[in-house]
């Protein structure tokens, strides 16, 4: 079969920092001549269909966030969780990891029997020869599974959010000096972990054996939810380091790193104008969609740059605090509630952000050194590596001083990590979406 008769699914969370990267890899490889349908919530057709792909109305996740966590439409219970969650992140890392914990079966595997109706029905209508899934959507997993068809798992945060069959702690083996938690802290967390794995274990098996009474499947992977992927491979959207947050992940699967899965964009109009009329150092402050609502922090970190020794201008998202931030001369910071983060990042000197998987990435596309200050999830394994590998410094955010924030400057600026961040912006960009559609395209 040619290529350009192939049929492609992507099965993408309404989660918008998992979309994007999910939409890159869609359009790479509509470029390699497969006929590409993403499967979402329609708050992204628009979106889809701009893109030249097709779009599938699906709900994979009950919750979802379309641009800004807070501002996106949620249900009584989803605000309460999201509410518990923001306060968490002021407490630190580990009250904030427990907290997600207690939140995880209910995020992640919501409605599984209407999901599995809709995924069997999109195959029946589209007949692809393979979907992609987004590895965080266990649901969607189970039922591709369970519907044998064939499938590649897409993982958009960082690699060990994939755990080890072999009880390996993933993400919360791996911290930077600043946050590593107390022996006591990292034994209520191995507890929370171990706790959150059996309850979604029973419930994933559950949700197979009755939806799937015949499956001849082997049903040893019930056991392991949070480690399973496809037989086929795994599409890492993260860079490949080499140290041990990289080692035993996809064991006995093919793998493909993409340095980065995103399509750079070019900075126009009155901020293109400003941003090159600047003779100041220039830093962006970014938290993401969900963590911009930590407007304590980034009043900090403002703080912290204007009054350091050298001049910077200070381009900031706000999410939704623009009045908050009103306070701030024009002369000295330029905010918006959402900025042009790629098409910012090339004029940038330094990138301030939360350890978020697309911000990360982003940041080394464009070799600018970072100072991370992780909240959740992820971040601290992200972290960890920009900390092993000389490319960031890492910040307690509920922790901040300005002796703190004028050292990591300090930091961040010597030559070391200046080599360190050139040397990774040349190895970033040897693997991207293209090279990774063309790896999609040959296990078919």
């Amino acid at each position: 079969m040619k290529r350009q008769n192939k049929k492609i699914v992507i099965l993408s969370p309404p989660f918008y920092s998992h979309f994007q990267p999910l939409k890159t890899l869609g359009k790479a490889l509509k470029t390699l001549g497969a006929r590409v349908t993403i499967a979402c919530s329609t708050d992204f057709q628009k979106e889809i269909e701009d893109g030249g792909l097709d779009f599938y109305p699906l709900n994979i996740n009950k919750n979802q966030n379309t641009g800004i966590a807070k501002n996106s439409k949620q249900d009584r219970e989803e605000k309460k969780r999201l509410e518990e969650f923001f306060q968490a992140t002021y407490e630190g890392p580990v009250k904030t990891l427990i907290t997600q914990g207690d939140h995880r079966i209910r995020d992640m595997f919501s409605n599984p029997g209407e999901l599995i109706d809709g995924i069997r029905l999109l195959n029946q209508k589209h007949q692809p020869d393979l979907m992609i899934v987004d590895q965080l959507s266990y649901g969607a997993t189970l039922a591709l599974v369970g519907l044998e068809i064939p499938f590649v798992t897409f993982c958009p945060p960082h690699p060990k959010t994939i755990e080890s069959k072999g009880g390996g702690k993933g993400l919360t083996e791996f911290w930077s000096r600043v946050l590593e938690p107390s022996k006591r802290e990292k034994h209520l967390l191995g507890q929370k972990q171990k706790e959150v794995n059996n309850k979604f274990a029973e419930a994933f098996k559950e949700v197979f054996t009755t939806h799937f009474p015949n499956s001849p499947v082997d049903t040893d992977f019930l056991d392991h939810p949070f480690s399973l992927t496809s037989p086929l491979g795994v599409f890492f959207n993260y860079p490949k380091f080499p140290n041990r947050s990289m080692k035993a992940l996809a064991k006995g699967r093919d793998a493909y790193y993409s340095h980065y899965c995103f399509e750079p964009e070019a900075l126009e109009g009155i901020l293109k104008s400003q941003v090159e009329k600047e003779k100041k150092r220039k830093v962006l402050i970014s938290f993401g969609t969900f963590l911009s609502v930590r407007k304590d922090v980034i009043e900090a970190l403002i703080k912290g740059f204007i009054s350091h020794k050298d001049s910077w201008h200070i381009y900031v998202a706000t999410g939704g605090n623009e009045e908050f931030f009103k306070k701030f001369s024009p002369d000295q910071v330029t905010r918006a509630a959402f900025l042009p983060q790629k098409a910012l990042l090339p004029y940038m000197d330094l990138v301030v952000h939360h350890g978020g998987a697309n911000s990360f990435t982003e940041t080394l596309y464009y070799g600018k050194p970072m100072m991370i200050l992780p909240f959740s999830s992820d971040q601290f394994a992200i972290a960890y590596d920009a900390e092993k590998n000389h490319i960031g410094e890492v910040l307690d955010p509920n922790h901040l001083t300005m002796e703190k924030i004028h050292q990591a400057i300090e930091k961040l600026g010597a030559k070391e990590v200046q080599n360190s961040v050139q040397y990774w912006k040349e190895k970033s960009r040897e693997k991207g979406p293209l090279m990774g559609a063309r790896w999609i395209m040959d296990l078919l």
